[in-house]
């Protein structure tokens, strides 16, 4: 049976998942967007959108005619959205992070039908970098995040990129670690308060974790992971290395030093299909399999989403 999906937010999120869920097999049949903007007439005509809706009462009143619902809206209308959909008893895909406040999670766990996109848990470079810590047992995991602003989010002492962005990060860390205590975290700030850096440190089971949140800096997204005398790298998470050994190459004319580089035995990055956000189309058909009742264990969870947050706010409390 054909599902109807009716979307909750009209912008670039919705549109990468509306994209991603016409290709998995849902057909779309209403879009909330509020006051009737420019953005959802597009969004309507782009994917053929037959109803549009100005509030969630009307979605909730038409209800007989969709299946599930996906929310992809600011977070800031996220979590009463959510709240109100939950009525339906329904399939329920939100975008993270739904809300930075833990009682606002820990009231939804008592929901089993609200899957959280976390879509980067579908890369397959993530597998493989899970795959190879797991069977070392052990490892020096440094993680990089250089989220591009430094606006503090309110009332945090983190920026707000690191709730909405950062948190696919958090998330990676979890599923690949598991829970990790949090030991240590301080920061520097520049002559005019403004936050510059981040470092903490933590560990889980037999990894010892060290992450640097360096604000604007020229980097890329990374988590490497040492394993004695090999590394795995996500660099940027698209984009995965395995690293064994260093080749040497000796001075000569041109270049009278002696220099090391990485020996790089095998790289793979993430497929791009259908000009669609990697990952983004296996989360879709993996919503589409657990709507119709089957198990999707790696479907974010709400308890997952409560894990990602508490670690930022774990960091946050001990700077």
């Amino acid at each position: 049976m054909t599902l109807k999906a009716v979307l909750i937010g009209s912008g670039n999120a919705a549109s990468f998942h509306a994209h991603a869920f016409r290709e998995a097999g849902f057909v779309l049949r209403g879009v909330l967007s509020r006051n009737n903007s420019t953005s959802v007439k597009e969004f309507v005509n782009k994917f053929n959108i037959p109803n549009t809706f100005s509030n969630i009462d009307e979605v909730l009143d038409s209800k007989d005619e969709w299946d599930v619902a996906l929310v992809a809206c600011p977070t800031e209308f996220s979590f009463g959205y959510v709240c109100k959909l939950i009525k339906s008893g329904k399939p329920i895909l939100a975008e993270k992070p739904i809300s930075y406040d833990l009682d606002d999670l820990d009231f939804l766990q008592r929901f089993s039908n609200i899957k959280v996109a976390f879509n980067r848990r579908y890369y397959e470079t993530v597998d493989l970098f899970k795959d190879n810590i797991v069977a070392a047992g052990f490892g020096n995991i440094k993680v990089n995040i250089p989220e591009k602003s430094s606006k503090i989010s309110s009332p945090g002492a983190l920026p707000y990129l690191v709730y909405e962005n950062s948190i696919h990060i958090f998330d990676i860390l979890n599923y690949c670690f598991g829970e990790i205590d949090w030991k240590s975290a301080s920061s520097v700030s520049s002559n005019s308060n403004e936050l510059i850096s981040v470092t903490a440190l933590g560990s889980s089971r037999n990894y010892s974790i060290s992450l640097d949140m360096s604000f604007g800096a020229p980097e890329n997204f990374i988590i490497s992971a040492f394993l004695g005398s090999k590394k795995i790298e996500l660099k940027p998470i698209e984009t995965l290395s395995v690293i064994e050994g260093m080749k040497i190459i000796e001075p000569s004319e041109s270049f009278p030093l002696r220099t090391y580089s990485p020996n790089i035995i095998y790289q793979n990055s993430v497929s791009i299909r259908d000009n669609l956000k990697p990952g983004i189309l296996e989360q879709a058909k993996s919503f589409l399999s657990f709507a119709q009742g089957k198990s999707e264990k790696k479907l974010g969870t709400i308890q997952d989403l409560s894990n990602a947050i508490r670690s930022i706010k774990d960091i946050e409390n001990l700077l």
